[in-house]
């Protein structure tokens, strides 16, 4: 029998642990730099991604109309499939001059 390693949390069999990562307005209209949920799949696009990020943190809704993610480093098309192992990121709109 095995048992669950110390450096991950252990979930209900089917579920993952999903990390995005914050910066900047997004990360202070939450007041973390993290965004942690729980989702039953290994697998999601970024639509479901924003979809979940909507839902665990309504402060982000006007940030993922026009923010993009990015996984491992860069950035990913809304159909993109996205692993609870990535490293994920949402990124901002950026302006100035």
């Amino acid at each position: 029998m095995s048992t669950p390693s110390a450096n991950r949390p252990s979930h209900p069999a089917g579920t993952a642990e999903w990390r995005v990562l914050l910066f900047g307005p997004e990360a202070a209209a939450c007041g973390k730099n993290v965004v942690t949920f729980q989702a039953n799949a290994n697998r999601l696009s970024v639509v479901e991604l924003k979809e979940h990020l909507r839902i665990c943190e309504p402060a982000l809704s006007r940030f993922l109309v026009s923010g993009r993610i990015a996984a491992n480093h860069a950035f990913v098309a809304d159909d993109h499939a996205l692993t609870p192992q990535d490293e994920l990121a949402l990124i901002g709109t950026v302006s100035g001059g």
